[in-house]
């Protein structure tokens, strides 16, 4: 039997030969043996005559069989000075390419030596991840093996005394391995990082679905999930105006029934989380049925009759968002703050303790919170009933009119859309907005109903409908 000789060439640990090119690791043995036994793959000339056999031609060539490296083999191969030191950088970068080819039981092999020291692991780790993409450790999520090697590498990078670096990359191999906090954190951190680079709002918007680095589950349904689920409102289910965008790289101007799709209002700018509101009440309009502390569920806020559905009550909010003003959430706010200090410095009863003090200034912010919660609730309820039949029967129309192409024909929309009366004198309210929770609606349907089959096709798609022509 000829034997393929490890050579200093052969960094892999075995030569791959004219009569076996394609030789690849498939990851360590799952006997008892475990990491101490080798790791082999063989390919031997009668498997080859067999295989020739059944395809009815004569085989040839010698017996070839190819041994790999055990995980001690691969791991001392990066020690010196007599064992005592090992070379990290150089054992990640050996452990990455392994990573690439998807050998992830390998490297788990190597990092579950008793040999490999704990203080030693987390610095390997770090460089390795490093030295990966965010897609490379998505794919890896979705095997055991992976799943198992990242959790270990997190493991290692967070235990202990940590870098902020170190916290970082393990919050990566957390949020690729499902845990949903972290996957949360990493995502919003991703997002503000891709608001702050991004030219304008709208290449921000579309890099929500191009980028490569936002981790989801590999579907551009899932990628809308993300994106909704961090750029949701703190307190209010359904609007997607927790992180603040304006409205550059939109097409059209501020102009009061202007054209395109840019806010005459500066308080209510955020264009992009205008759209991802449309787009999010058309893809999951049970968000209307969702408790709320305070406010209880948005359907019971507005009033919506038990006979319209979650559908129906998200699509008369969206359209009936533009026919009533909006509330003053800052104001709102300001006024809660104002009479928590106002209360503090007001002077109290003869004798009053200072618990009784403190009873008092909670109950007068208490009651505040209450008034200005009803009011924000009373908007709301005024903007919904604000929706008549007509309203619906024309956006309908105006749908109809866009069309499903990768185009959308905004000039036969706007004349059924025109029959949607719009007062640009009350807050918030503009045809600009009407149009963008149009297309934003557009764009919830054809994710939902595969339209746009992924991810840099729903960007692309954002870009050519939103952007200026």
């Amino acid at each position: 039997m000829v034997r393929a000789r490890r050579t200093a060439d052969d960094p892999g640990g075995a030569r791959r030969t004219a009569a076996d090119p394609g030789v690849r690791d498939t990851g360590p043995p799952s006997s008892a043996a475990g990491t101490g036994a080798a790791l082999r793959l063989q390919r031997t000339a009668g498997n080859q005559a067999v295989a020739a056999l059944l395809a009815g031609r004569k085989a040839a060539g010698p017996i070839v069989a190819v041994q790999r490296r055990t995980a001690q083999e691969i791991y001392d191969s990066h020690k010196d000075w007599g064992g005592l030191n090992l070379k990290e950088e150089a054992l990640a970068a050996e452990l990455a390419t392994l990573f690439q080819g998807g050998q992830y039981g390998v490297v788990l092999a190597v990092f579950q030596l008793p040999s490999f020291a704990s203080s030693d692991k987390d610095d390997v780790a770090q460089e390795m991840v490093r030295g990966l993409a965010v897609l490379q450790l998505i794919a890896a999520a979705r095997t055991e093996p992976g799943r198992q090697l990242m959790s270990l590498m997190a493991a290692e990078l967070a235990g202990g005394w940590s870098t902020a670096d170190e916290v970082d990359k393990a919050n990566v191999l957390r949020a690729v391995t499902g845990d949903q906090a972290a996957r949360s954190i990493y995502n919003r951190a991703r997002i503000l990082k891709i608001k702050q680079e991004s030219a304008t709002d709208l290449e921000a918007l579309a890099r929500l679905f191009d980028d490569d680095e936002l981790v989801d589950d590999g579907t551009v349904q899932s990628r809308l999930t993300v994106v909704l689920a961090v750029t949701e409102h703190l307190v209010i289910p359904g609007l997607q105006t927790g992180i603040d965008f304006s409205d550059t790289g939109f097409a059209g101007d501020r102009t009061p029934h202007g054209p395109g799709f840019r806010d005459p209002h500066p308080s209510s700018q955020n264009q992009v989380g205008h759209f991802l509101t449309a787009t999010g009440l058309q893809y999951s309009p049970a968000v209307v049925s969702r408790e709320i502390p305070y406010f209880g569920t948005i359907r019971r806020m507005v009033a919506a009759p038990a006979a319209l559905s979650d559908q129906d009550v998200a699509l008369r909010l969206t359209i009936g968002h533009e026919k009533g003003p909006d509330p003053d959430g800052i104001a709102a706010f300001v006024n809660i703050v104002v009479t928590g200090v106002a209360e503090r410095w007001a002077a109290g009863p003869e004798g009053e303790t200072e618990e009784q003090r403190e009873r008092r200034i909670t109950k007068a912010i208490e009651k505040e919170v209450n008034r200005q919660v009803g009011e924000i609730i009373a908007a709301f309820r005024a903007q919904f009933q604000a929706c008549t039949d007509a309203d619906v029967a024309a956006w309908q129309d105006a749908l109809a009119a866009l069309g499903i192409g990768a185009t959308l024909n905004m000039t036969a929309a706007e004349v059924p859309l025109g029959r949607i009366a719009v007062d640009p004198a009350m807050r918030g309210n503009s045809r600009q907005d009407l149009r963008l929770s149009l297309v934003g609606w557009r764009f919830g349907q054809l994710i939902q109903g595969g339209g746009l089959p992924d991810r840099h096709t729903a960007a692309g798609w954002l870009r050519a409908n939103l952007g200026p022509h």
